[in-house]
């Protein structure tokens, strides 16, 4: 039996309402929050969900979250979907999973942001007591890391995106989870819900799927796009 590892993906608001149209980890409170213990054979042994109470119940620093629209959504489904605690209950809730199971690594797609957003969120919350949401010895892995060098990274990926014009707006094949979870699962109507806890299923059936292709991971953050941009090239839709 594998070591267990931790899926996390975390939904934020940005803290200072930067206007470049990128995510800022480094100034995003999270408040959404989920994450699944699995291992490498699929077995899945604790889920849980939660909203953060210290950001979601703030209504002016909400009205400016990129999924406002889905606070409804979130409001609604509080004891069942989610369970509402502020940052220091989930920050324990966390270490104690990750005691309990021996977690090392944590996984996340486009792991930087998550990374951050969790780090700056228990500094803010704890008047800058804590540093670093995750336990001491543990580390965050890029899922979009990895599944661009183990799924993203052969021409028949390359030639799907084109021939169903999943595109970035620079030209390269989108590897982002929506779209490498459309490929997964043969399902053209697939879309990621954008809710931690449902993206972190997807998210988990991307990174066994990596796992199955027997490749050693990279320990580089954020590169997910590299490797089909490449193949991309080579095969002359650049």
């Amino acid at each position: 039996m594998s070591r267990p590892f931790l899926v996390v993906d975390t939904e934020g608001v940005d803290a200072f309402n930067h206007t470049d149209g990128k995510a800022h980890g480094e100034s995003a409170l999270f408040y959404d929050f989920g994450a699944i213990v699995a291992d490498r054979e699929g077995r899945v042994y604790e889920c849980f969900s939660f909203a953060n109470s210290d950001v979601i119940t703030n209504k002016k620093l909400m009205s400016s979250a990129y999924y406002a629209d889905k606070l409804p959504q979130y409001f609604a489904g509080i004891g069942t979907d989610w369970q509402l605690a502020d940052t220091l209950t989930i920050w324990q809730t966390v270490q104690q999973v990750c005691k309990e199971y021996g977690i090392r690594d944590v996984w996340a797609f486009n792991a930087r942001y998550d990374q951050k957003s969790t780090n700056f969120t228990i500094a803010q919350k704890s008047n800058g007591f804590r540093r670093y949401f995750m336990p001491y010895k543990t580390g965050w892995r890029d899922i979009w890391d990895y599944s661009g060098s183990t799924i993203c990274n052969t021409k028949k990926y390359v030639k799907w995106c084109y021939e169903h014009d999943f595109i970035t707006e620079s030209g390269n094949p989108r590897t982002n989870a929506d779209t490498v979870g459309k490929y997964i699962l043969q399902d053209l109507e697939f879309n990621e819900q954008h809710t931690a806890l449902s993206d972190c299923e997807i998210e988990l059936k991307i990174l066994l799927t990596a796992f199955k292709r027997n490749k050693k991971a990279r320990h580089s953050k954020g590169q997910g796009w590299r490797d089909a941009a490449k193949i991309a090239k080579e095969l002359g839709y650049k």
